[in-house]
């Protein structure tokens, strides 16, 4: 019992103060003492609770990227933020704006490459006019039923030499056609299609290079 009175004692200088014991009676520590101790309870409860909740979310969510990876990232000199410059360049906008083209280009359902929609064009060409920063290099990709029938023009609807191109042919007749360039001028067309026959775009993607 005195053992008990001790380490009870013991605890209220670490908790009150060194003096605090010989201020209180027996009942006032013991009361001290459970309120210490519900308060520690609930603080326990809490986290509990605090984790279940996240293991719950968790289990329940699909990520793209591990969880923790989502709530923690290290920072990283690499990291860039990449806008691609194509307005609907994958046409799940369900329409053609901002393409222009006219009559004889229409979107498709089928095939595409992915999503719901794609760009057919029949016997003629779609555009878009792209704002750009002369003297950047820019990274053109997309997908085609039929490659070498994209091109790039200046502000005088020059055609702008490319760097890099590739060609890879996927399966279902797609083939993924990308390449480099650098902007002249303050904006540029991006031209697809061909006057000579039906050709599908999809998922048209540009990008500023670093």
């Amino acid at each position: 019992m005195r053992g008990l009175t001790t380490k009870i004692l013991s605890s209220v200088r670490e908790l009150f103060g060194a003096e605090s014991q010989e201020k209180l009676s027996g009942a006032e520590i013991l009361g001290l003492l459970e309120k210490q101790y519900q308060a520690n309870r609930l603080i326990t409860s809490t986290a509990v609770a605090g984790l279940v909740i996240f293991l719950t979310i968790a289990a329940l969510f699909p990520f793209k990227d591990d969880l923790f990876s989502i709530l923690y990232q290290k920072p990283s000199s690499e990291a860039t933020t990449t806008i691609n410059l194509v307005v609907n360049g994958n046409f799940e906008a369900g329409n053609l704006i901002p393409w222009q083209g006219g009559d004889q280009i229409a979107l498709t359902k089928s095939p595409v490459h992915s999503g719901f929609f794609a760009l057919q064009t029949s016997g003629a060409a779609a555009s878009q006019k792209i704002a750009v920063t002369p003297g950047k290099t820019y990274s053109m990709t997309a997908y085609t039923t039929q490659g070498s029938s994209l091109y790039v023009l200046d502000s005088s609807s020059q055609i702008i030499t490319t760097s890099k191109w590739q060609e890879e042919s996927e399966q279902n007749n797609w083939t993924k056609v990308s390449f480099d360039f650098t902007a002249p001028s303050n904006n540029i067309t991006l031209l697809i299609g061909s006057q000579e026959t039906t050709i599908i775009f999809d998922d048209l993607q540009l990008f500023e290079k670093n």
